[in-house]
């Protein structure tokens, strides 16, 4: 796995760890005013030796890390193991595990059909969120659904079925969590049990599904926090 990274002065930087099927260009990167740390292919796992070494690397001793969905459980693996260099933790449509059989229905339609398990999966997602949805079904959808392989869709599948977000306290990062009161991906009773003693921050967005960061005020909780 390698990073980009998007040095554009602003001091710490945000990695961003996107979701299961999607890249880092689904997030709105160009309106944030932070330097970006982003993978620079999908992510299908672990990510958590690699980031050390790239942050290492850089000379990159402080971080604030948003994951998302698939992300998200990566971001916890990272900030568990390295709580010293992660300052902020924003988890976005975090689920707390994906069950078996949810795994297998869904690794026998990529096999089966990667587009239309994509086109389905796509639809799910953005439930909520129609306007949305059409933009990036214009914008990114063409793109993703050629550099998705069943393969790399498969292994990202696994991944999430073998690494649930077990119940944990951070004592020195704070936590933002966010999550959208729609989401059929990973519905709000699913949601990890994490806390901090540091600072816990929760963020229901009425009406928004899998991609609640998409929301006008995204950047503004990001800042209040």
């Amino acid at each position: 796995m390698n990073f980009a990274f998007q040095h554009r002065g602003y001091g710490r930087p945000l990695v961003v760890l996107p979701g299961w099927a999607f890249d880092s260009r689904v997030f709105p990167l160009h309106e944030m005013c932070r330097d970006i740390v982003a993978p620079s292919a999908p992510l299908t796992g672990e990510v958590t030796p690699a980031l050390l070494k790239f942050l290492t690397d850089n000379g990159i001793t402080q971080v604030d890390i948003l994951g998302w969905s698939l992300g998200a459980v990566c971001a916890v693996e990272f900030a568990r193991m390295h709580e010293n260099i992660v300052q902020n933790l924003i988890l976005v449509s975090a689920r707390a595990n994906y069950p078996v059989e949810m795994v297998k229905d869904l690794v026998i339609q990529v096999s089966s059909d990667r587009i239309k398990a994509l086109r389905r999966f796509y639809l799910t997602a953005f439930y909520g969120q129609s306007g949305d949805y059409r933009m990036f079904r214009k914008k990114h959808m063409p793109a993703l659904l050629e550099i998705w392989s069943a393969r790399a869709l498969t292994d990202g599948l696994m991944f999430l079925m073998h690494h649930p977000i077990l119940p944990y306290t951070f004592k020195e990062t704070n936590l933002l969590m966010l999550h959208g009161s729609e989401d059929k991906v990973a519905p709000l009773e699913h949601m990890p049990s994490l806390s901090s003693r540091a600072r816990l921050k929760k963020i229901i967005l009425d009406g928004f599904g899998h991609l609640p960061f998409l929301s006008p005020r995204f950047h503004e909780f990001l800042e209040d926090f």
